[in-house]
């Protein structure tokens, strides 16, 4: 998951090479954290939510498609400046 989410983000931002993708596991949840800076922000984010929506509903599909009985956790993305 992780490797996916750095691809995606890498992809739709200019400053690919200073993304920080920070995990957590729990018995309940995966979390992720993509911290970018401040200039890329408003691109990660996209006009009324749109990209980081797409992206959660890609990340979704992607652990319900690598799980084999589907997804048992729930899947929180946050964004955050540097």
């Amino acid at each position: 998951m992780d490797e996916f989410l750095t691809y995606l983000t890498q992809n739709i931002l200019a400053h690919s090479d200073e993304i920080e993708l920070d995990s957590n596991e729990t018995d309940y949840a995966y979390e992720y954290t993509i911290k970018v800076p401040q200039s890329e922000y408003g691109s990660l984010i996209g006009k009324k939510g749109k990209t980081i929506s797409a992206i959660r509903i890609l990340s979704n599909l992607y652990l319900y498609n690598k799980s084999p009985d589907g997804p048992h956790k729930r899947l929180f993305l946050k964004v955050e400046e540097k």
